[in-house]
């Protein structure tokens, strides 16, 4: 059902006073500054585009007050997805973004699709069980098959081809697969569609050793299949915005208003935030994030020196290989190498070095694979408990309060605050610190047992 505005108003609308700073910060990606932010979010190429070429479609900034049924924050596959069908099923549309369409952690992607995990699904399994492992492996597969609809609908050239995926033992346990065969029964259990364990994984370089294959996973060109997308959005009716940065949400339950930083805003009846990390809640969700640099090298290789098929092992850091069609010369093709990931902020390899490893390692495998033409890193962020972050915004202490007791019985978080407190010293052992805020105190007061510590 389409989502219309609750409320609207006639009167001409005045841009609101922003922030001297952000009206800079805006001015200078909109005139270029320092640092261009069309091109990527980092400071490396990836290869999806040319040097000095925005990967996406190319929109005016917002110059003035809008009203929509929704507004969309990010101009990355979600938010480009989620406008996209919105639109579908006639909602009038607004979609923000300060750089360009796919100009942030999407166009740093290797764009595997994959329904096979990361997290694998004997640990999925142990988190939320079996029923919990089949939701993941089917909602990845849908996703698939979602992209694969929408490119065939609207023609968008992108690449799109379906292909086996294979998971490979670590290296030196493939004499001992145990863990492998464990994840294959636990990936069968989550049904997903067609797994089998086969002898080797078609490695031209090195014997892999047991290995499982997963079907119908796929792969395609990331800002391509985006771009497009954009183009099918405008189609159907949505506004695009780039080079504008949202530096404010406000307004009440029947109406939003989201202010960009030079100054004009879009009244909304919903908004979504899809700017990869939520640019709301700087805390509740935040606490709850694992985040990594991953690492990618993509280098030329013949064209029959692979077998087209998606790679991944379970070494710790793990590896992850695809192919893309086209290469810097005629007749080679793209292979793109991941992995080496390191959480952010912890010590870890020098950049070029972690790219050498990457390189050292790929070439052990497809001994035909040429010279690197480009690397860059991507950053990724995962939930802890390897859950989606899709849902309403809350911002509720008792959310907070909840988070504060289920996090401390594990002793991983020491949070203060006027409504949660810890009662403890210097010298009081993490396992008999006790919660004092008044939830905790009314629940203890009401009943006869001790009370729990935490």
């Amino acid at each position: 059902m389409a989502l219309r505005l609750a409320a609207r108003t006639a009167a001409a609308l005045r841009p609101a006073a922003v922030p001297a700073a952000a009206r800079r910060l805006a001015a200078a990606a909109t005139t270029g500054g320092d640092v261009d932010p069309v091109v990527t979010s980092g400071a490396s190429q990836p290869c999806w585009f040319r040097a000095g070429e925005a990967p996406g479609p190319e929109y005016r900034p917002l110059q003035k007050d809008v009203l929509a049924d929704v507004c969309v924050v990010g101009g990355g596959i979600t938010g480009v997805s989620v406008a996209y069908q919105l639109a579908k099923e006639g909602a009038a549309v607004v979609l923000l973004e300060d750089g360009v369409i796919a100009s942030g952690e999407t166009g740093r992607t290797t764009a595997h699709l994959m329904s096979n995990m990361d997290d694998r699904f004997t640990h999925l399994e142990y988190l939320h069980g079996a029923r919990g492992a089949q939701l993941a492996a089917e909602s990845h597969q849908r996703a698939i098959d979602y992209i694969e609809h929408v490119v065939a609908a609207e023609g968008i050239d992108c690449d799109f081809k379906r292909l086996d995926g294979y998971l490979m033992e670590r290296e030196s346990r493939r004499d001992d697969p145990t863990d492998l065969l464990r994840e294959l029964e636990a990936a069968q259990r989550a049904v997903l569609r067609g797994v089998h364990r086969v002898d080797r994984a078609p490695l031209p370089g090195m014997d892999s050793g047991v290995a499982y294959c997963a079907p119908n996973q796929g792969r395609f060109h990331p800002t391509r299949y985006v771009a497009g997308l954009a183009r099918a959005l405008e189609r159907r009716g949505g506004q695009i915005y780039t080079r504008t940065r949202a530096v404010h949400f406000g307004g009440g339950a029947a109406e939003a208003i989201v202010t960009t930083a030079m100054g004009p805003t879009v009244r909304a009846a919903n908004v979504v935030i899809a700017t990869n990390t939520p640019v709301l809640n700087k805390l509740f969700i935040h606490a709850k994030l694992d985040n990594h640099r991953s690492y990618v090298v993509a280098a030329d290789i013949p064209r029959d020196g692979y077998t087209d098929a998606l790679f991944w092992d379970m070494e710790d850091p793990y590896h992850y290989v695809r192919f893309q069609p086209g290469g810097s010369k005629p007749g080679v093709d793209t292979i793109l190498v991941g992995g080496e990931d390191h959480p952010v902020g912890r010590p870890h390899a020098p950049p070029d070095e972690l790219y050498r490893r990457l390189e050292a390692w790929a070439r052990a495998r497809w001994p035909a694979m040429g010279r690197v033409t480009s690397q860059w890193s991507g950053q990724v962020w995962g939930e802890r408990a390897c859950k989606t972050g899709c849902g309403k915004e809350r911002l509720m202490w008792g959310t907070l309060r909840r988070s504060c007791r289920r996090r401390c019985r594990r002793g991983c978080l020491r949070l203060s605050s006027r409504r949660t407190r810890w009662r403890t010293s210097a010298s009081t052992p993490a396992s008999t610190r006790t919660c004092t805020s008044p939830r905790a105190t009314r629940a203890r007061a009401s009943r006869t047992a001790p009370s729990p510590r935490c």
